[in-house]
């Protein structure tokens, strides 16, 4: 999960250069985006549907406490 939004983050920022160099080329790599993301949800689909929480987690900022999380199940 982490990767998609990073990636979603990294596509929003490379979207108006790419846009400018070529449409053709914005038009191909800009879907790829909610495909992967579709594709990363179908894939964790089993475990959800068994009432499993798919989390995801890693320390942001230890000293502090300050931890970035995912967390996914049948309602989110």
């Amino acid at each position: 999960m982490f990767f998609l939004i990073l990636s979603g983050i990294a596509l929003a920022l490379i979207a108006p250069g790419l846009y400018g160099f070529s449409k053709k080329a914005a038009a191909f790599i800009f879907p790829l985006f909610p495909l992967a993301f579709l594709t990363y949800l179908i894939s964790i689909l089993p475990e959800i549907s068994e009432g499993v929480a798919v989390v995801e987690f890693y320390q942001w900022v230890p000293i502090i406490d300050v931890n970035f999380s995912f967390y996914a199940d049948g309602l989110s």
